[in-house]
């Protein structure tokens, strides 16, 4: 009886298996996929379709219900065979096809798949995203199609996938230029991404670009620069901090800029640290600890002030630098 049972719930399965394969044939067909079989590169509009790789089958269900979907539907299908591997075993397509659509790119389909290819932005962005937690070597063209969708593709989503997994993996002249490339995009998202990812492979050649782009239009962009070349702790960037923190009509980007002018500690922040200790609540409370690596009589003064301030928070901040021991 318990042989039998198993032999029910394991054809119930396979059969719910081969459902929900079917159904997502059909929603694929319906929206329009990339058939390496049936359609044809439109000059520079398909920069290029792969073939998924895959992992070792983990398990006998989703093994059988990916070499289903592959064999039925070659490459024509990657979103729909990905979603079926993601149910029943771990394994995703490394690459995916990018239709250029900034050049007008589409693809030219047989009369019997007349859809144009579309693959969805945040399928191509998790596929990219997936390419810069990968452990092992990329494969061959693997940089080149990043680049390609990071200055190509119209969708942010994707330029910042594209950017992360370049910073992240790609060769340091190509994470160099991926940042480079966007602080100057024309989404805010991108480039305050690329001001967060300058840090990750410290290098000071993109100190120079940070600067720049303090001058951002984007309060959000200016204050990720802002504290981008705090962690680079260059003293040659002080000017420029001391500009924002004095200047800067956001709040928000005088803050981290005070922030940084603390984390650089150089002496020739310290009139602008203390300047801020009169500003807004959350800039005073900032300029506070930001005082941390100095010492002297304006220090000491601008401390005993902020033992007494209107805001809980600052006079806080104030006992926890000088240890709680009241006024100096």
């Amino acid at each position: 009886m318990v042989g039998a049972a198993e032999v029910d719930d394991g054809g119930a399965v396979v059969a719910l298996v081969a459902l929900v394969a079917l159904v997502e044939v059909v929603v694929v067909a319906a929206v329009g996929v990339v058939d390496d079989d049936d359609c044809v590169r439109a000059g520079a509009g398909v920069s290029a379709v792969h073939k998924p790789t895959l992992a070792r089958p983990t398990d006998a269900i989703g093994s059988t219900a990916r070499h289903r979907c592959m064999s039925s539907m070659s490459a024509r299908s990657v979103v729909a065979c990905s979603r079926i591997g993601d149910r029943f075993e771990q394994f995703r397509p490394v690459s995916i096809a990018f239709i250029d659509h900034a050049a007008g790119g589409t693809a030219s389909c047989s009369p019997r798949r007349r859809s144009v290819a579309v693959v969805d932005p945040i399928e191509r962005a998790a596929d990219l995203s997936a390419l810069g937690l990968r452990s092992r070597r990329w494969p061959a063209g693997t940089q080149a199609q990043l680049e390609h969708a990071l200055a190509a593709d119209p969708d942010a989503r994707v330029r910042v996938a594209a950017l992360g997994a370049l910073v992240r993996r790609g060769s340091a002249p190509a994470a160099r230029r991926a940042v480079v490339a966007s602080l100057g995009d024309a989404d805010s998202n991108v480039r305050r991404r690329a001001a967060e990812l300058a840090v990750e492979r410290s290098d000071r050649q993109l100190i120079a670009n940070l600067v720049g782009t303090l001058r951002d239009p984007d309060s959000l962009v200016v204050e990720t620069a802002a504290w981008a070349l705090g962690e680079f702790a260059e003293s040659s960037t002080v000017e420029a901090l001391a500009g924002v923190a004095h200047d800067h009509t956001d709040p928000l980007a005088r803050e981290a800029a005070v922030a940084a002018l603390g984390a650089i500690g150089d002496p020739a922040g310290l009139p602008t640290i203390l300047a801020a200790t009169t500003d807004k609540p959350a800039i005073r409370r900032r300029a506070v600890l930001a005082l941390a690596p100095f010492d002297g009589p304006e220090v000491d003064a601008a401390l005993e002030r902020a033992l007494t301030d209107r805001d809980w928070q600052v006079r806080q901040a104030a006992e926890d630098l000088i240890g709680g021991t009241g006024p100096l």
